[in-house]
């Protein structure tokens, strides 16, 4: 991958552990657009809990060969918690990439 989170990668690491409980049965992240993904919540719309989402950060960080701090997960509790929040703080936050 590049060094960065992409909106594709969200999806493709969501759609890759629907099984896995990171999903409410009732949303197919496949379907939905770009629009819509970004405006859902994290933990009310995909039913995260703390142990998913430590998955879903540890993928993204082996999926797209970068670190994300910790700090990025607490400035991503600030906000509104929706994917587009996600994606925009764990992006202002890499450390570097793994292959630097």
């Amino acid at each position: 991958m590049n060094g960065k989170i992409t909106l594709d990668d969200i999806r493709k690491v969501l759609c890759e552990n629907l099984d896995y409980a990171f999903c409410d049965k009732n949303k197919n992240v496949k379907k939905l657009s770009d629009e819509e993904l970004l405006k859902v919540n994290i933990e009310k719309d995909l039913v995260l809990d703390s142990l998913d989402f430590i998955v879903l950060t540890m993928t993204l960080e082996r999926n797209c060969n970068v670190v994300i701090p910790n700090d990025a997960f607490d400035a991503f509790q600030k906000k509104d918690g929706t994917i587009e929040a996600l994606l925009e703080e764990y992006n202002r936050f890499l450390i570097a990439s793994l292959n630097s």
